[in-house]
């Protein structure tokens, strides 16, 4: 986590921290785009204080096809922000990880958004 609250400091000190989320939304849409794997600075995104950052980070890992974040995803789909594991939850489903098969059995029985993606995982 330091790693990533890094990136939110590393900009001039005027930076607010919106615009520093701003910018880490960016960078993610960036990878997204180039489908490339930034893996320590991913796993900082995917470790953020910031249910918002966390989610974007989720979808663009499954996106860009980055099977190393797999890990991270598995923790993040039992999350307390429950857009946080659904997001964890869908981008598992792109990885097409059928090692999550009891997450998302479990994800079954959370909050809507969870469980529909759970079930698309399965």
């Amino acid at each position: 986590m330091a790693v990533g609250a890094g990136v939110l400091a590393c900009h001039a000190p005027h930076v607010e921290r919106a615009d520093a989320r701003a910018v880490a939304q960016s960078r993610l849409i960036r990878l997204e785009d180039t489908r490339a794997d930034e893996p320590a600075w991913l796993d900082s995104m995917l470790a953020m204080p910031f249910g918002s950052l966390r989610r974007s980070a989720a979808i663009t890992a499954g996106r860009i096809g980055a099977r190393r974040h797999r890990p991270a995803l598995r923790r993040l789909a039992a999350d307390p922000d429950t857009s946080v594991a659904a997001a964890a939850l869908f981008a598992l489903g792109l990885l097409k990880d059928t090692s999550s098969v009891e997450l998302a059995t479990a994800g079954l029985r959370s909050a809507p958004s969870v469980s529909r993606e759970a079930a698309w995982l399965l």
